[in-house]
């Protein structure tokens, strides 16, 4: 993480660095981004980022860190609901405004793709596991929000069935990275499309489940 003294500078001049290290980071990703390159688009002397930074790992997790802050301001956990429909209306607020942010915010988008095309590398996967780690909180609100009102299934523990969840976002996410262009309307359109449809077949009881898909 940052230094310290990272953190004492102006808010004018933190967003400077990191909006410029995220230009380049989103492009080329981290194994290829040029340290050298980032400094320059910054503005700031060698030196300097040496002051703020101990290398291009470490901006680099600042850079992330910036962009989970803003997603996880879409979400405050599941609200509580009434019923079915609740259920289902509630959900389909959240389908929207990931959607939403997703067009609006393509830089942030194109930085996770670049760590779900990770392949190798403790650092990458670490930071995609302490992403994992917030969006189960998350994950287990909405399963117990769908059993209290009778849509989720009770057959398996709700923490098993998050970390099913958890497993099968990990393929999802990593195939759409590689396959699905998040950089328009009708990629994003799909690849939330693609991850609900795996989530309700997942998470739904049986009797519902017929009644969204019938019997094949």
């Amino acid at each position: 993480m940052p230094r310290t003294r990272f953190y004492n500078l102006p808010e004018e001049k933190r967003s400077q660095l990191l909006d410029a290290a995220a230009e380049v980071f989103s492009v080329h990703g981290f194994e290829n981004a040029s340290y050298n390159k980032i400094i320059e688009k910054a503005g700031v002397s060698k030196g300097a980022m040496y002051y703020y930074f101990n290398d291009k790992e470490d901006l680099y997790s600042a850079v992330i860190e910036d962009a989970f802050s803003r997603m996880m301001v879409l979400f405050d956990g599941f609200p509580e609901v009434e019923s079915p429909e609740e259920f289902f209306e509630e959900l389909e607020i959240i389908i929207v405004k990931i959607q939403e942010y997703m067009k609006e915010n393509r830089r942030d988008v194109e930085l996770m793709r670049g760590l779900l095309k990770a392949e190798s590398g403790t650092f990458q996967l670490d930071k995609l596991c302490e992403l994992r780690s917030r969006n189960r909180s998350i994950t287990m609100d909405l399963l117990l929000a769908g059993r209290r009102v009778g849509v989720v299934r009770e057959d398996i523990p709700p923490e098993l069935l998050a970390d099913v969840l958890d497993a099968q976002d990990q393929v999802l996410d990593k195939w759409m990275a590689e396959t699905i262009d998040l950089s328009s309307k009708e990629g994003v359109r799909r690849w939330s499309e693609i991850a609900m449809d795996f989530v309700m077949r997942l998470i739904l009881k049986p009797a519902l489940l017929v009644q969204k898909y019938g019997k094949g």
